[in-house]
């Protein structure tokens, strides 16, 4: 079984994006540093990194990198 850093992002690939597009973590708040790491900008609720894009199934925000 995977090991999950964020709900649908693994740790390698959490730590391949750290290391080639860490402006897309902090934009995201996934940096682990982040005092709330891997929630929602809009409204705070957890998010879940699919298909490379960053989503909330509470209010719908989005993004792909």
């Amino acid at each position: 079984m995977r090991k999950e850093v964020i709900k649908g992002l693994t740790e390698k690939e959490y730590e391949k994006l750290k290391r080639e597009k860490p402006y897309l973590l902090k934009k995201w708040g996934l940096l682990k540093e982040d005092r709330r790491a891997g929630c929602c900008p809009e409204c705070g609720a957890p998010l879940s990194f699919e298909g490379g894009c960053c989503i909330c199934h509470s209010c719908g925000y989005s993004e792909c990198g």
